[in-house]
């Protein structure tokens, strides 16, 4: 497949993307109104709905002028499906297992189906298949670790001073046991690492196609 027809793929799962980051936003935002911001899920959700729209107007730009994609939103791109698969991971392997009972609604109940499931897996297939353009370079693994680092500092802290509790089971620092917190904290930490390096890995791994 050439460059060209892969961008159009590119373009196809980059609007699917923004329409169902859109109806799952509807959904959470009912559901959970402003505090639904306090998730780690919908901020890597809304960065990737504002990031997609980005790709497409570039996308577009670059098939008609057949240039490249900028570098900046091939990173852009990059750190947004690094937090959507963070996001699709822990809950698969730690928010499950920590609430068993709930496993069908985190993956398919009412705006799980869009951020947790959906959008997660689109944007992992557009990203590694069809958006390869150019090589990203080995710093760009602190960028993506950035957004999960700030998340996570900033939402210990504000449990640490009681102004908000959670809302995930182990940044609750006064209810979750403390050898528990470390633990799981430095797990998430960890897989998170992983995950930048190994999708730095992958998409450069990935061989570039023609122009034409």
């Amino acid at each position: 497949m050439t460059k060209n027809k892969k961008t159009i793929v590119a373009l196809v799962l980059n609007c699917a993307i923004i329409l169902l980051e859109i109806i799952g936003a509807i959904l959470s935002l009912q559901r959970h109104g402003w505090s639904a911001f306090l998730y780690y899920t919908e901020i890597s959700n809304y960065s990737t709905l504002i990031i997609s729209v980005l790709f497409v107007i570039f996308g577009i730009i670059t098939l008609v002028k057949h240039t490249h994609i900028p570098h900046i939103i091939t990173i852009l791109r990059y750190i947004s499906t690094t937090m959507l698969t963070i996001t699709i991971i822990v809950v698969v392997f730690v928010l499950i297992p920590l609430r068993p009972q709930n496993a069908l609604f985190m993956l398919f109940g009412n705006s799980n189906l869009y951020q947790h499931l959906l959008c997660p897996v689109i944007s992992v297939v557009s990203f590694f298949i069809f958006e390869k353009d150019q090589k990203l370079l080995h710093r760009n693994i602190c960028y993506a670790l950035i957004p999960t680092l700030l998340y996570g500092t900033i939402m210990l802290t504000l449990n640490f001073l009681k102004v908000v509790e959670g809302p995930y089971p182990f940044l609750q620092v006064y209810e979750f046991p403390t050898h528990k917190l470390i633990v799981t904290l430095i797990v998430v930490l960890a897989m998170s690492t992983l995950i930048s390096w190994l999708s730095l890995k992958i998409f450069n791994n990935t061989k570039i196609t023609k122009s034409r």
